[in-house]
């Protein structure tokens, strides 16, 4: 087994966390909030100032262990029941004791206490001064945090109405509680969130290569570093992170899904996977914060996710753009309106204020960074086009007869390279563009601008050459200068040719027929420009699970096409923020 020191410190560098650097001495503040640098703020003043603040601690109804419960009210009349906003997750590193709960979130309390909310945090276990072993989306952690919720829905100065929000494992925690049916969660704004942990890791047999590390080194650094009694924490807890009763059981079960990229057979997954959970019984609202740029936790884990959701009865805003891991309201966003929007969607759902108009159901930002509104997303109305992958490595309208062959292998193209933000140029990139091992098609973009919208899907004919393989799909946009722009991406094992949960068999010789979603987009190729696809089988991205043995694609005639959705919004549905 790779030692715990090696692990722990590669585990602390591919964590969930936003952005965190080693670990350091508890900080004065509460630190690790992910909404205390966002730097828009409301343009109008509320009526209310910071009131009473307080630290509780909840006995939790799975094992009596301490939930830890910060809070911020509004300085309010005698008798005022406020909502309640609440952040929770593995980020807080000081004991919320030793703090003052202000520092935990500036931008939540300035933007919205003022405005009759209180605001209140909760750090799930194995984090802040709450006990125990971290759970990582685990059954104890969602207990704990639907408890917690109740516990503010219910107080005397509480209105009942409760919502949530955060970004990355913060984002993640809403929807941990959206699976209980927590009467009290009234609506989440999940920034980058997760629901199913297998399905960001191991969906299509990907096997992220931030996985193989990600168990053990959560687990030390929450379980073991934040407990250090040089910070003057508990010696007991520290002592007890050792013997963390689901760090075995969550490492076997990576080195199982790893291996089968299934559902390992300890059930650990799929007590992490919150999806039919959330369908079944989230009957909330969700504003749904979402970067199509994010390498982290893509946009694919949210789609068609959320619109089976919305099928559901549930009301669902989509705020999408070009940024990465973060908020919307950083550069490449650049929705410095971002906490007047968010108030409004408070007032509308927490103080069921039906005068409040929350805006367009989808507003979106393209890859020419302007925004637009949409009534749905992905949009509907679009039209639906099919390229074919022709033998003379063109895209075409139209199918060709000839047919031609070519052999996938390792390549150098790694999303992680240029997934970093908008606009980036692909040829200042450490990547080769020959292509040797790969197969790559072009389409020349005439008469006016492609727009690319929703989920593109690949269909190909595969060949392998044993009985493992992998396809990637890289979609670019060339311009008039020949600088390459990325565009959009898809990768799977032929395990799981339609996404399927239980692994297929591959023989050598055998075609194998695979839909192979990209992910979800919004894109414009310009007119002179040139839409291109390069098919190998990638490379960093993603650690295969069996090897990389030499895969066949077959083209031309119809045997691969291209298939996506070409928006055209009237020149009305855009706005600047």
């Amino acid at each position: 087994m790779i030692g715990r020191a090696v692990v722990l410190a590669v585990g602390l560098v591919l964590t969930l966390t936003p952005g965190m650097a080693a670990a350091q001495a508890i900080p004065p503040d509460c630190g690790g909030g992910t909404t205390g640098s966002q730097p828009s703020r409301v343009s109008q003043e509320g009526p209310f100032g910071i009131g009473e603040t307080g630290v509780v601690e909840l006995d939790s109804a799975v094992d009596g262990k301490k939930i830890q419960v910060a809070f911020v009210r509004p300085d309010a009349p005698a008798g005022y029941q406020s909502p309640v906003i609440v952040e929770a997750g593995s980020y807080f590193e000081a004991d919320l004791r030793d703090v003052d709960p202000t520092t935990c979130s500036p931008f939540l309390v300035e933007n919205y206490v003022q405005h009759g909310y209180t605001v209140a945090f909760v750090p799930s276990r194995g984090a802040g001064g709450t006990d125990s072993c971290a759970d990582l989306f685990g059954a104890k952690e969602v207990a704990d945090l639907s408890q917690a919720i109740s516990w503010l829905g219910s107080q005397p100065w509480s209105n009942g109405n409760v919502g949530m929000t955060g970004l990355s494992y913060h984002g993640s925690t809403p929807w941990d509680v959206a699976s209980t049916g927590n009467p009290h969660l009234k609506t989440i704004v999940p920034g980058s969130g997760v629901h199913s942990l297998w399905d960001l890791v191991y969906y299509r047999g990907r096997n992220d290569w931030r996985w193989w590390f990600f168990v053990e080194g959560y687990y030390d650094y929450y379980g073991l570093l934040l407990s250090d009694p040089a910070t003057g924490r508990d010696a007991d807890r520290w002592v007890g992170a050792f013997n963390c009763d689901n760090h075995d059981e969550g490492l076997q079960a990576s080195v199982e899904s790893y291996r089968s990229g299934e559902y390992d057979s300890l059930g650990y997954f799929a007590e992490r996977d919150h999806d039919a959970a959330i369908l079944d019984r989230y009957r909330g609202t969700v504003l749904l914060v979402q970067g199509l740029q994010d390498w982290n936790v893509d946009p694919g884990h949210q789609y068609p996710f959320v619109n089976q959701l919305e099928d559901r009865g549930v009301y669902v805003k989509h705020l999408l753009g070009q940024w990465n891991h973060a908020w919307p309201d950083g550069e490449v966003g650049a929705r410095s309106d971002y906490a007047d929007l968010l108030l409004r969607w408070w007032d509308r759902w927490l103080k069921e204020d039906t005068s409040v108009d929350t805006g367009p159901r989808a507003e979106v930002q393209d890859s020419d960074l302007q925004w637009r509104a949409e009534d749905a997303w992905p949009p509907k109305g679009s039209t639906p086009r099919s390229l074919y992958l022709s033998a003379d490595g063109t895209l075409s309208e139209q199918p060709s007869e000839e047919t031609a062959t070519a052999t996938l292998g390792p390549g150098t193209r790694n999303r992680y390279f240029f997934l970093t933000g908008a606009g980036e140029d692909y040829n200042d990139l450490p990547v080769d563009h020959t292509c040797v091992l790969c197969a790559t098609f072009t389409f020349p973009v005439t008469g006016g601008d492609l727009r690319l919208v929703g989920i593109p899907e690949l269909n190909l004919r595969l060949v392998p050459s044993g009985s493992a393989g992998h396809v990637a799909a890289y979609l670019f946009r060339v311009d008039r200068d020949d600088a390459w722009h990325f565009v959009g991406w898809g990768a799977s094992d032929l395990r799981f040719p339609h996404g399927e949960t239980e692994a297929q068999p591959v023989q050598s010789g055998t075609p194998i027929q695979m839909n192979l979603p990209l992910q979800p987009l919004d894109a414009v190729v310009h007119d002179g420009e040139r839409l291109m696809i390069v098919l190998d089988q990638g490379n960093a991205d993603h650690m295969p699970g069996v090897p990389f043995l030499p895969v066949e694609l077959q083209y031309g005639s119809d045997l691969g096409t291209l298939r996506f959705d070409e928006g055209g919004p009237n020149s009305t549905a855009f706005f600047q923020p």
